[in-house]
This record gives C-alpha cells, structure tokens and sequence, in this order.
C-alpha cells in the first residue's frame, strides 16, 4: 500500500494558503474602500483608513476568536455525547443469548 503522508498534508497546506491569500485581499479591499493612500511620501492617512486598520486588524480577529470559540464548545458537548451513542451502538449489536 503506498505511503499517504503527504496525501493527508495536502487538504491542510493548501487551506492555509487559500485563507492567508484570501486575508490579504480583504484586508487590501477594505483599506481600498476607507481611502487608503499608498503613494511615496504619503506619511498621514485619513481618519476612516485609520479605523479600518484597527477594525481589521483587532475587532474582525478578536469577532473570529468568539466563533472558534463557541464551535469549540458545541463540539465538546458532542463529544459527550458520542460515549452515549458509542454504547447504544454497542448495546444494539450484541446478539442476546438464549438459555436453552
């Protein structure tokens, strides 16, 4: 049987690359959208490209963070329940015996 080690790294690297390029153009979007100035020299930016940035970069992670978190904790509570489900298969397939 052939070596699957790089097979189940794939999926992974390439969501990876997919969300850090997909960040990288909301981000350049949103700051295109608040009037960001990118040209040579430019040393102050308007007020709205300023509260894009701290909109990007600390409400919109910490937003992210709060869903991780509440996925995580519905798992968990799945995660209890499997052990359940787990002995009700069990239970189901055990064959009762009969005394004859």
């Amino acid at each position: 049987m052939p070596r699957m080690d790089g097979s189940s790294a794939i999926p992974g690297n390439f969501a990876s690359k997919l969300g850090g390029a997909l960040g990288a153009w909301i981000t350049g979007v949103l700051l295109s959208l608040a009037g960001y100035i990118s040209a040579e020299g430019v040393t102050e930016q308007p007020a709205g490209t300023l509260m894009m940035i701290r909109i990007d970069f600390a409400i919109v992670p910490a937003i992210l963070v709060l869903i991780i978190g509440l996925c995580c904790l519905a798992f968990s509570k799945l995660e209890k329940q499997a052990a359940e489900f787990e002995a009700e298969k069990k239970a189901k397939e055990t064959p009762l015996t009969e005394d004859a």
